[in-house]
């Protein structure tokens, strides 16, 4: 049985999916401090030829990063962006323009902006300005993606719209994913309206809409969950508020508020689970220990023999061990939600065989992650890198 736990308070919500009541992922929002997909009036304060990139003034004294291939050129009336046009320059320096934050600002790095603005629906993401993008979830496939295409060329999409159907838009109705686009396209076009723009302050923000409400149910939805429990009333009650919207009636009776005393984590035994995730050591079944380090350039996993001692020689002790850290890594790295460039250090192997073995399954079980991984191949030395995009559970 599938559950997702929600622990809300006004500073942030924490998103747990439990698979037999033990915990699968778990998600972090910071409301207060939240910028990401927020959607702003900007200009351009100066430009960077080496980084071909302009430097954005998004309000409030904030400047944001904003790469010459997240422009949408007709935005200027241009085909190309030649900065040593004088033309091109007076266009662009005057000029107000819709921004969004794809990558927040942290202490050593400016915010990533693009004009390329999504609008995250339960079935469908609407993009504006970004017309050539029609796209089906990689994960519907046969029949129901030649359905689902029909559909999609049906929807009255603007000419300056590109749009994506999610993988909860599966076996969906023509008549609920019309709803779905109708509502996000009326929130696209309030924004673009121009009246609306120059009614609001320059460079400043125009929509802070966070998904959460709309992220918890396409997970229900897409995922098989039973239940969903939810510990603040506020919360809850503005979540039915929003099934009920979506005309999703049927569903409410799976939504429960949890009206313990106890802390909902607690509840559910998997405080001490959440605790783990912090550490850097974690111990195997099998006797061996995965030892977690990251760093800001990569994380490093390394898998040691610790008190396992089942096996007869040296190259047995080692597959087996490696074997079965492989489950366990792949749970860390979804629990942890890791980015970026992952190493793990397997203990050193001379069969190929073996190798191969390594490679396969965790080639294999690694497909079951939601995340966007690049996999290598064991080395010599006995490294496997991989690349990991951190999985956004609220968009």
């Amino acid at each position: 049985m599938k559950k997702i736990l929600v622990n809300a308070n006004k500073n942030n919500i924490k998103v747990a999916i439990l698979y037999k009541e033990k915990l699968h992922s778990l998600y972090i929002e910071n409301i207060s401090s939240k910028q990401i997909n927020h959607i702003y009036i900007a200009k351009i304060k100066y430009i960077s030829l080496s980084l071909e990139a302009f430097f954005i003034d998004y309000g409030k004294k904030k400047i944001g990063f904003l790469p010459f291939k997240k422009i949408y050129k007709k935005i200027f009336n241009l085909k190309k962006i030649n900065i040593k046009n004088k033309k091109f320059l007076n266009n662009i320096l005057n000029k107000n323009f819709l921004v969004q934050i794809v990558k927040e600002q942290n202490k050593h790095k400016r915010a990533v902006l693009t004009t390329f603005i999504k609008f995250f629906g339960i079935y469908l993401i609407l993009i504006l300005n970004k017309p050539n993008i029609k796209k089906i979830s990689k994960k519907i496939k046969g029949i129901e993606r030649k359905r689902l295409k029909k559909k999609l060329y049906s929807l009255k999409i603007p000419n300056d719209v590109g749009i994506i159907l999610r993988t909860s838009s599966y076996k969906v109705s023509f008549k609920t994913l019309n709803f779905d686009f109708n509502y996000q396209l009326r929130k696209l076009k309030l924004i673009q309206n121009k009246s609306f723009i120059k009614k609001k302050n320059n460079n400043s923000l125009i929509d802070s809409k966070n998904y959460i409400f709309v992220s918890i149910f396409r997970y229900y939805l897409t995922y098989n969950i039973n239940k969903i429990v939810i510990d603040n009333k506020n919360f809850f009650n503005n979540f039915i508020k929003f099934i009920i919207y979506y005309k999703k009636n049927k569903f409410i009776k799976n939504i429960k508020y949890f009206q313990k005393s106890t802390f909902i984590f607690n509840y559910y035994k998997i405080n001490l689970q959440i605790n783990s995730i912090y550490k850097k050591n974690v111990k195997l079944f099998s006797g061996g220990s995965l030892t977690i380090d990251s760093t800001e350039a990569l994380t490093v996993i390394d898998v040691n023999s610790s008190h396992y001692n089942k096996s007869y020689n040296i190259e047995s002790t080692a597959f087996h061990i490696n074997f079965n850290s492989i489950f366990e890594i792949v749970y860390q790295l979804r629990l942890r939600n890791l980015e970026g460039i992952i190493v793990i250090d397997f203990i050193n192997m001379s069969n190929i065989i073996n190798i191969k073995k390594i490679e396969n399954t965790f080639y294999k079980i690694i497909k079951e992650d939601l995340s966007k991984i690049q996999l290598g191949k064991i080395s010599k030395f006995g490294l496997l890198e991989l690349s990991r995009k951190k999985f956004n559970f609220f968009e």
